[in-house]
């Protein structure tokens, strides 16, 4: 009989949710949902974390630049929520789709590479966008948004 959970041996890549969804991305704006269907309905993994590589180094602005991740379900297995609007800076992000917040260091070049999580996502298909408040605009091409995943395993 078990008697202790541990994490999983290691992280498993699910591969890249958001690229093109990003290019030239400004801040106070959100990414359009991306393409990448994240189907947890026959795998159920449990815990998620995600990376964010800008595809050019960016000096993100003064203060707590940020960009959030939100995962949008699929309910009923085919259709996402669509109670947010892409390129919106005026709008409300749906805070129960909200993963985690990539920090990057104010004022300061670079290629940051930025990590969140881990999170939860229940068991069904998900897609994702971003909302960033990076105080810059992301670059015009090959920014990547990678999920990793990874479950509890029984000792």
């Amino acid at each position: 009989m078990p008697n202790m959970t541990q994490w999983d041996a290691a992280w498993n890549s699910e591969g890249t949710v958001l690229t093109t969804q990003l290019d030239g991305l400004a801040t106070s704006n959100a990414s359009a949902l991306g393409t990448t269907v994240i189907a947890n309905d026959s795998s159920l993994d449990q815990y998620f974390a995600a990376v964010l590589y800008p595809g050019a180094s960016l000096t993100p602005g003064a203060g707590a630049p940020y960009a959030a991740l939100y995962a949008v379900p699929a309910i009923d297995g085919t259709n996402y929520a669509d109670n947010f609007v892409a390129g919106s800076a005026s709008e409300i992000l749906p805070p129960g789709y909200l993963c985690g917040i990539f920090t990057m260091p104010a004022s300061t070049a670079g290629r940051h590479r930025c990590a969140c999580g881990p999170f939860l996502l229940g068991p069904g298909k998900y897609k994702f966008f971003l909302h960033s408040e990076l105080g810059a605009s992301l670059a015009a091409n090959t920014n990547i948004v990678t999920l990793y995943s990874c479950n509890d395993e029984l000792q």
